[in-house]
């Protein structure tokens, strides 16, 4: 039976240390001609290191944790590939820890993984206020941790975010360059930040065309229902008072308030232009197209993580780094300039009867 071939043969054959060739296998310095026949040597001898021993020595897991309120949306899926994106070349697994997975807030599992240090790493996907307890505890814990499009403002660690207010104000310069004088904000959480700073964004975009917001609405959820609730709002005003353009505040609400409101009728956009925020793929689905302000989600899931591996490996702390995300409008088939069509009398009574 032949041997497992061991770090010692590589570094000879590499005709270097073996720190050099530990260093080279968990991503420290060499320089690129040592990387290069460190890796081509550990290829034909076959060499596989153990990670238990590796991990043993280190005083590691060899995991990450991901955390999040419900693991249930598009937009967790598209920053959760990040993730995975990142860690596809490590030797480092994934572990995955939903808060309310019974619709009920539960982070037990995850204060476990703290308190007995399961994890070496975690990332926080858009952690609010009943997150703050656990972000505290990982830092005062020492574990490696990053925040993503947090919704509560966070002074300490690593945070990663969309640059929201910049959003909201491109979104007001691309609806008033079509006319739109009457346009309302429909949001999710109210004390979400990002809400918060799309509409703040929009409201001063607006003010510099010369523009003032027509409405300002919030919701208890951020789903497509709550997107429902703002459209039968919207489908009951006047004519005269119904605004022509509509901004939810994601592209879930979004696609929920367009299927509602043509569902009675209303022709979207000669009628009503609708936006959102995130860049979901389904907004380039669905029929409509939504125009919305994408977020690089995936990048910024593959920069989390490589933020923390970058402190697992001796790099930067958390109180360090902030990293701001410009969001990139696309422009798609639910808005259009204001028209003779849009909101008529006769369309809209019949659309709200």
């Amino acid at each position: 039976m032949r041997q497992k071939p061991t770090i010692a043969q590589v570094a000879e054959q590499a005709r270097v240390a073996t720190s050099t060739v530990s260093r080279v296998l968990n991503g420290g310095y060499a320089s690129p001609a040592v990387k290069t026949r460190v890796r081509e040597v550990i290829r034909d001898l076959g060499y596989t290191p153990s990670l238990t021993a590796r991990n043993l020595k280190l005083g590691r897991t060899g995991i990450i944790g991901v955390v999040v309120e419900t693991s249930q949306s598009a937009w967790f899926t598209e920053l959760l590939g990040g993730v995975e994106q990142r860690l596809a070349d490590e030797r480092t697994s994934l572990v995955l820890g939903s808060l309310s997975p019974r619709g009920q807030y539960q982070p037990g599992s995850v204060w476990s993984w703290i308190r007995e240090r399961r994890v070496d790493g975690l990332i926080f996907a858009r952690p609010g206020v009943e997150e703050c307890a656990l972000v505290d505890a990982a830092k005062s814990a020492g574990v490696a941790f990053a925040c993503v499009s947090p919704e509560q403002d966070l002074t300490d660690g690593t945070t990663l975010r969309a640059m929201n207010r910049a959003a909201g104000r491109e979104l007001a310069r691309h609806l008033g360059g079509l006319g739109h004088e009457r346009v309302a904000f429909f949001g999710g959480k109210e004390r979400s930040l990002a809400m918060q700073d799309r509409l703040a964004g929009l409201v001063e975009g607006l003010r510099a065309l010369g523009v003032t917001l027509t409405d300002a609405r919030f919701a208890e959820g951020s789903d497509g229902a709550a997107g429902v609730r703002h459209a039968q709002y919207w489908l009951s005003l006047a004519p005269a008072q119904a605004p022509t353009a509509a901004v939810l505040g994601n592209d879930t609400m979004a696609l929920g308030f367009m299927r509602a409101v043509q569902q009675r009728g209303i022709t979207i956009p000669d009628q009503l232009s609708v936006t959102g925020f995130e860049g979901l793929p389904e907004a380039e689905l669905y029929w409509p197209g939504l125009t919305t302000m994408a977020e690089p989600l995936r990048q910024m899931g593959v920069d989390a993580c490589e933020l923390v591996l970058n402190e697992l490996r001796g790099g930067e702390g958390p109180e360090r780094v902030t990293r701001d995300y410009a969001m990139q409008l696309v422009a798609r088939e639910s808005t259009g300039p204001v028209s003779a069509k849009r909101a008529t009398s006769e369309l809209h009574t019949r659309a709200a009867g």
